[in-house]
């Protein structure tokens, strides 16, 4: 049956008592069926034959009757209600601050003696009294507690985020059931959204109680370190660390840059900046070695300057045996090439050298020799209009000659008017078909698998700056892709944003990798400058990014185990992922994967859990340093792939950045919300400050009749009776 609106028949209501029966459908056709029920009833035993009793039609009479109720109301599917209003405390929610600020010590002493003292704080009694309390401990997730005790909380969690503990509280709670929020925290804010701003739209108010000593110390600190993606043998590069202080403004203090073995490299004085500000400090050293190199930078501790957990900050520099070697050959010199070379030309992680062909054979400056020697030392080379129509076949055979002795990685950037013969001359077949010529046309360049096969960990950052380049112009043909190649870019109509083909292509032949990108126009991208800085321009990503994934030599490795990051803070779990290929290229899901750790402490070894067809694994360091992992993969007793590196734990841990309570942004944040903030000394008072309501709640029972024994029982009963009367009575 398809149920109608919900009729609601009130039997009857006592004070805030209630029962009530609801059926599914329309209650005039309920009622309408009552009564054609009561009629056909009494009008079957108007007469029987044999004639009975008035008596006895009667009750044979209510017993039909009472059937067919009992069929009306299964088709109905009645439910009947007992509810009754009670009263009940105001609720509150009490959030306790579980992250690893709250076991720190400051002036005041261990901050876990004062949150214990808090705990078993008499006041609890009254306030228990008055309210109905939530407990809750928030570190990385918001959790209930059952019990209240230091033992509860866990107090490891790297990164505070107070706005989202008390919205999600207040989300499982109920917003408009809550009274108030009992914020118990050091004020430490590091991760989420500003919690003054969220303040504003708070429901209720928030009372903030306070942990740790409120006077602000002396301090110096390295907020950040920022390196290369890349270092290379011999060359000078540099690291910049931007310093800050509290109270120390204009004290000299020494910083240093310490590499392997903690050896110093390089060394500088400096004078600490004034509060609030920052400055920053450029350390230059040469790496003579070829891997991943350890870095350490380390502030000379000052004076009266009582926390040192933020002197130092690592990172994890690899360095390489030489920057990019580009070979450049372009045929007649048009905006492109002329941008291409300007834009590579600047980037440090290049190294660039332009040949120009000419008409009548041969290159501008380079003989057959140079050529062949610029060939033999490069990691890429770049096609720019080069081969054309215009090229010639002396050229063409050149190329082909040196190419074949040693094959390179190669990037097509075809022109207007590409001569596909004259390429294929070079290359050899082209991963693709001519399909049409047509008009050139104005159109939008957009990522389609270029962040899957190039750089994906960048995809969040840069995804959104696509939009602001301005169009290239397509070339005057389209292309039909075979399988081997994927779609880097596709060009996307302006109006509606529809797919008119590809962009850019990649492919892989025999081991190498190769590109191309179709169109003109992309020489505007340089124009364009993107990020907060002014000189992170996509187009330059674009250039690097490609040129680094063509010189990366395709290697498919049995097994992929890597760090989720190679800097972790103090405290923080290293985690490591990992995927098994077998020799077909499928994956793997009944490895075995093990991963030995060596650092300071000694080794450490950890088994990956599989997770589909990914491995999952962390453990805990013990000290800071670098650590050297060594992971391999095995089925049953055999090892089908190993895979090492190296990961770096720096002492550095943004929750020892709460050095004191912050007491102003506890104010703050009561005040936006109409609560009060109060010392851990003063928590008696709250009761008196909070004026909350009793809550109304409904309880009661509710039965859905229809599924359980009742009707179906009585209505057996009830043809029973009237089949038994009829049988004696001789009307069967």
């Amino acid at each position: 049956m398809t149920p109608f609106n919900i009729g609601l028949l009130s039997l009857f209501s006592l004070g805030l008592n209630s029962i009530s029966l609801s059926i599914k459908g329309s209650t005039v056709l309920f009622i309408i069926l009552i009564i054609l029920a009561l009629m056909w009833a009494f009008s079957a035993y108007r007469k029987t034959l044999p004639p009975s009793s008035l008596v006895i039609r009667l009750i044979l009479g209510l017993l039909r009757f009472a059937t067919l109720c009992v069929v009306i109301f299964l088709i109905f599917e009645p439910t009947i209600s007992f509810h009754r209003q009670v009263q009940l405390k105001p609720l509150l929610a009490v959030i306790f601050d579980d992250s690893a600020s709250m076991k720190l010590e400051d002036a005041s002493g261990n901050r876990l003696d004062e949150l214990d003292k808090l705990m078993h704080n008499p006041a609890w009694e009254s306030i228990e009294d008055e309210f109905e309390i939530a407990w809750f401990a928030s570190g990385d997730s918001l959790r209930q507690l059952q019990e209240i005790n230091l033992d509860s909380l866990q107090l490891h969690v790297i990164g505070t985020d107070l706005a989202s503990s008390w919205t999600e509280a207040l989300h499982r709670l109920g917003e408009t059931e809550c009274s108030a929020c009992l914020l118990i925290t050091d004020g430490g804010h590091n991760a989420g959204p500003d919690p003054e701003e969220v303040g504003f739209e708070t429901p209720c108010p928030i009372f903030t109680v306070g942990i740790g000593d409120t006077a602000k110390i002396r301090d110096a600190r390295i907020e950040t370190l920022t390196s290369p993606q890349y270092a290379y043998k011999d060359k000078s590069t540099q690291i910049t660390a931007r310093v800050s202080a509290e109270g120390m403004e204009g004290q000299t203090v020494q910083i240093e840059l310490l590499g392997n073995g903690q050896q110093v490299i390089s060394r500088k004085t400096i004078n600490l900046p004034p509060d609030q500000l920052t400055t920053e400090v450029n350390l230059e050293f040469t790496p003579v070695k070829v891997g991943q190199l350890p870095l350490t930078t380390r502030l000379a501790q000052s004076q009266d300057e009582r926390n040192v957990h933020n002197n130092s900050r690592s990172c994890l520099l690899e360095v390489r045996e030489s920057r990019i070697r580009v070979l450049l050959i372009s045929g007649e010199p048009d905006y492109e090439t002329m941008f291409f070379c300007r834009i590579a030309g600047k980037l440090p992680d290049l190294e660039i050298h332009t040949v120009n062909a000419k008409q009548k054979g041969g290159f501008y400056h380079t003989s057959q020799n140079e050529l062949n020697a610029l060939l033999e030392k490069s990691d890429v080379i770049v096609f720019m209009g080069f081969p054309d129509k215009e090229s010639s076949a002396k050229a063409r055979s050149t190329i082909q000659q040196a190419l074949s002795r040693k094959p390179l990685p190669a990037w097509f950037w075809m022109n207007e008017n590409p001569l596909f013969s004259n390429l294929e001359s070079i290359w050899g077949k082209l991963p693709f078909k001519v399909s049409r010529i047509g008009p050139k046309t104005e159109a939008a360049a957009h990522p389609d698998h270029y962040y899957v096969i190039i750089d994906p960990d960048i995809e969040a950052v840069e995804l959104p700056l696509w939009a602001d380049l301005p169009p290239v112009q397509t070339p005057a043909f389209s292309i039909n892709l075979q399988e081997e190649a994927d779609v880097l870019l596709s060009f996307k109509n302006l109006n509606n944003a529809e797919n008119i083909g590809p962009a850019s292509i990649s492919w892989t032949r025999n081991k190498t990798r190769l590109a191309a990108t179709l169109g003109a126009g992309y020489w505007r991208w340089s124009f364009m400058n993107q990020g907060l800085t002014g000189s992170g321009e996509l187009f330059e990503s674009f250039i690097l990014k490609t040129l680094r994934w063509l010189s990366t030599s395709p290697q498919q490795q049995p097994l992929d185990l890597k760090p989720v990051r190679n800097l972790y803070s103090s405290g923080q779990d290293v985690e490591f992922e990992a995927t098994v290929l077998s020799g077909d290229g499928q994956y793997v899901e009944s490895a075995r994967i093990e991963v030995l750790l060596v650092g300071s402490e000694g080794e450490s070894k950890i088994q990956l859990a599989p997770e589909g067809y990914r491995y999952k694994g962390s453990f805990q360091p013990e000290a800071v340093g670098t650590y050297t992992y060594h992971g391999a993969a095995f089925i049953e007793e055999d090892t089908i792939g190993t895979a090492s590196g190296k990961i770096v734990v720096e002492a550095y841990n943004v929750e020892k950045e709460t050095l004191y309570q912050n007491r102003d942004l506890l104010e703050s944040i009561a005040s936006l919300t109409g609560g009060q903030y109060l010392p851990s000394d003063s928590l008696h008072l709250f009761p008196d400050l909070l004026e909350a309501p009793f809550r109304s709640a409904k309880v009661g029972w509710s039965r859905r009749m229809f599924l359980g024994w009742d009707l179906w029982t009585l209505l057996v009963v009830l043809l029973a009776l009237e089949w038994v009367i009829r049988k004696r009575r001789g009307m069967l």
